[in-house]
């Protein structure tokens, strides 16, 4: 017996780096009894324990290059680095834009596009469906969204919903081409917002714009209860209230007294010009009534409050007071017939007073505490709120690397 074969004992277990599973066995000397050599029993040790990743600096800046880009592409192997498929990522990229700009050139301006999609590799373009309206109930009289099919219903509720909005900031009291002319626009917006391209006919199109006079009814309707409690009209058949009602209403319209947050008989004594609480209120409640409201819907038309629709609720204020006139409450229909001119009259004024006043923005600032005063009433918030979900280039590369290691969240639980 050879004493060099009896005293040691060695198991090498890297005879086979192709066998790796889930536990392995590592080298260890100790002593042995015979001849005091040593041996070297097999000892557990566990492969999975996550090792560091290794991140170069190089990675990272390839990967927040990546991250700035606007389209989004596929890995076309799991085996690669990630080095190589990002610059392989970038090469596909810029061939796209290439692509891209050529089919822009030729694309008409004017035709009315879907959604933005974001271009994924393999896929083209898709323009939005081009569908007629189909009214599945017939019936005489004004025609009803829930009369068409769930596809023109999506579509109508999108372009009543814009309309309402660009009804109210830029022409509350619409002439007939005007009328058209936000029709169009809405038109337009509803077919980005559902990717619908719907064919214009009468009855979808007067759908739409009849919503115009319902803004004004709703509005009157909010506004008249208002107008009795704030400036103290009473009801009654007393020949000294309805004399009280009548002085009450010529004191409230002389020189627009009303839209003054301290009113007086006069003028010299006036104070807070447009501040008057009943203004905030009905915008409030009008426009502001909950977050989801138009004014807080709609930013881009709200913001800050519109002169136009300041014009409007300076009108339908005198209407509610006319109603007063006589000393009892009457009915006046608040129609643009009877009400456009002291519509312009009060615009005018606005404009007026705007150019007057453009060298310190008092218009412009009483417009923005009027809009910001609203989002608070409705709850919304603070518009510049952002989400704080982020992720960062170094997270998105330590990401990367730990996948081609085979590191995993639950290797590392175990």
């Amino acid at each position: 017996m050879k004493a060099d074969d009896d005293e040691r004992h060695v198991v090498d277990d890297d005879h086979d780096d192709n066998n790796s599973g889930d536990t392995q066995f590592s080298n260890r000397v100790v002593r042995t009894k015979l001849g005091g050599g040593t041996k070297q029993p097999l000892a557990f040790r566990n492969n999975k324990v996550p090792r560091t990743p290794r991140i170069s600096a190089s990675m990272i800046e390839a990967i927040e290059a990546l991250m700035s880009s606007d389209r989004e592409t596929e890995d076309e192997s799991g085996t690669i680095s990630a080095i190589a498929s990002i610059k392989q990522k970038r090469l596909k990229d810029k061939r796209k834009e290439t692509t891209l700009s050529e089919h822009e050139g030729t694309r008409n301006a004017g035709e009315c596009a879907g959604p933005k999609r974001q271009r994924e590799t393999g896929l083209e373009d898709e323009d939005p469906i081009s569908v007629k309206a189909q009214k599945l109930t017939e019936h005489e009289g004004r025609p009803r969204a829930k009369d068409y099919d769930d596809m023109t219903q999506e579509f109508v509720t999108a372009a009543v919903a814009e309309y309402r909005a660009r009804l109210c900031a830029q022409s509350p009291m619409p002439d007939h081409s005007q009328e058209s002319s936000l029709l169009a626009a809405s038109w337009a917006k509803a077919c980005q917002v559902t990717g619908v391209k719907l064919t214009r006919s009468p009855d979808i199109s007067k759908l739409i714009t009849s919503r115009g006079s319902q803004v004004r009814g709703e509005l009157k309707t909010k506004l008249r209860p208002l107008v009795e409690v704030m400036f103290g009209f009473h009801s009654s058949q007393s020949k000294s209230a309805i004399k009280k009602n009548r002085s009450l209403a010529e004191a409230l319209k002389e020189g627009t007294n009303f839209a003054f947050k301290h009113m007086a008989p006069m003028e010299e004594d006036r104070r807070g010009f447009l501040k008057a609480p009943l203004i905030q209120k009905i915008i409030n409640t009008m426009w502001f009534a909950n977050k989801h409201d138009e004014g807080v819907m709609f930013p881009e038309h709200f913001k800050p409050f519109p002169y136009p629709t300041l014009a409007l609720v300076l009108t339908a204020i005198e209407c509610c007071i006319d109603e007063w006139a006589t000393g009892k409450r009457g009915d006046i229909p608040f129609t643009t017939q009877e009400y456009r001119p002291v519509y312009e009259a009060y615009l005018k004024c606005l404009q007026d007073f705007d150019y007057a006043t453009k060298d310190v923005g008092v218009l412009w600032a009483i417009c923005t505490r009027i809009y910001e005063a609203g989002r608070v009433h409705s709850g919304a918030g603070a518009l510049t709120t952002e989400s704080q979900c982020k992720v960062s280039a170094r997270v998105v590369a330590a990401a990367i690397q730990e996948h081609h290691d085979g590191s995993t969240t639950e290797d590392e639980s175990d």
